[in-house]
């Protein structure tokens, strides 16, 4: 199977979800939980939706710097932890 067909396959899952939990829903009320949706992703890889106009009908992305700075410190965190791991694996196995 080609990369691409795998890609396009988890694409076509998530519109199935998407679709199952919002098909009781109006244009409206689907339109507000797929922006939400995307805002929240959005956040996840730090960014932020400013929006320009009262109606939210256009937007900016910006760096959520704070939120950008934590998420690599994390990394370089959880980067130190499978060190220290892999340290006491190494000792670990000499010893037995």
């Amino acid at each position: 199977m080609k990369k691409t067909d795998t890609i396009l396959d988890e694409i076509h899952a998530i519109r199935r979800q998407i679709d199952e939990e919002t098909k009781d829903m109006t244009s409206a009320e689907r339109a507000d939980y797929i922006n939400q949706s995307a805002e929240a992703a959005l956040k996840e890889s730090g960014y932020k939706v400013v929006y320009i106009d009262e109606k939210k009908t256009m937007c900016r992305l910006e760096s959520d710097t704070d939120n950008i700075q934590a998420m690599k410190r994390n990394a370089e965190i959880e980067e130190e932890i499978n060190e220290i791991r892999r340290r006491h694996d190494e000792r670990t196995k000499v010893r037995t």
